[in-house]
């Protein structure tokens, strides 16, 4: 059996402050897409597109439910907070 004991790995990091304000006017975009789509919705036709399309964006989101329907969306501002420093790919 053979072990490497020494492994030496170079990273290199490169920052790109317009590709990251890039990222965030995207991450906003999808946000507001979300929200102007479910608005009136029946609750179980707003997650079903959340699921198929958007997956992870629901935890960004609390739903206020009316007559079985999406009568008001607040953001979670820590939850966004915390994914406008990761990179996102939901």
């Amino acid at each position: 059996m053979n072990s490497v004991t020494n492994l030496w790995v170079n990273y290199y990091i490169y920052y790109d402050p317009v590709r990251e304000l890039q990222e965030i006017d995207n991450f906003y975009s999808r946000l507001m897409e979300i929200e102007s789509r479910i608005i009136g919705m029946e609750y179980s036709d707003a997650i079903s597109i959340i699921d198929e399309h958007h997956r992870g964006f629901d935890r960004l989101i609390e739903m206020k439910i009316e007559n079985g329907r999406v009568k008001e969306i607040k953001r979670k501002r820590n939850a966004i907070s915390q994914s406008k420093t990761q990179k996102w790919t939901g």
